[in-house]
């Protein structure tokens, strides 16, 4: 998979568009760790990890890992799952056209790992694929941030996710987070809590 020409291709198209609308609201410069719940049958829950650190005026690098700590222990299947994420983002300021306000974009590779249970008998599952994300960020105050983001993997298993979230600043380099994720098309929704910190 030749994607990171595409990845390089991508971002230097971006940078061109706007070179000069730099983002002073928002820090993209932070790792997070959150835990989330689950409506899912078989997993009910587990912890995530994030990460992002600016190497550009309007270019982060990010990463992401993800697994499941509870299944559903009355199902007769055991699922475990595991999913990685590593891409490369470019955003920019709309003070322009709306007050405090970010556009970002993410080019990326996912891969899911998903381990089956069944009677004593363990099956695997490995399923790698490009996600593409967009999104806006949105200062309310000097205490509150809202998040509005669109997912769209390749990934089989993984279905398009709208998130809606929000970050309360706690502390200079510390917040507090609060996502909502919805599948469009598999009925997923999930919670997740979260703590950032700015470096």
């Amino acid at each position: 998979m030749k994607i990171f020409p595409v990845l390089v291709s991508g971002v230097f198209a971006l940078s061109c568009l706007n070179a000069t609308a730099k983002s002073d609201n928002f820090s993209y410069d932070y790792g997070q760790v959150g835990y989330y719940f689950s409506n899912d049958t078989h997993v009910k829950g587990g912890l995530t990890f994030n990460t992002s650190y600016d190497i550009y005026d309007h270019v982060n690098i990010l990463g992401s890992y993800s697994f499941s700590l509870h299944s559903d222990k009355k199902a007769p299947d055991k699922y475990k799952t595991k999913t990685y994420s590593l891409g490369i983002g470019y955003h920019m300021s709309l003070d322009e056209y709306m007050d405090k306000t970010d556009l970002f974009a993410t080019l990326g590779l996912l891969n899911t790992h998903t381990s089956v249970t069944t009677a004593g008998v363990n099956r695997k599952a490995d399923d790698s694929g490009r996600i593409i994300a967009l999104g806006l960020r949105k200062v309310l105050n000097d205490k509150m941030e809202l998040l509005v983001r669109m997912d769209k993997p390749s990934v089989p298993v993984s279905d398009t996710l709208f998130t809606f979230g929000m970050l309360y600043k706690y502390s200079k380099t510390t917040e507090l987070g609060l996502n909502f994720n919805t599948g469009a098309n598999d009925g997923s929704e999930t919670l997740n809590a979260s703590i950032r910190w700015s470096f």
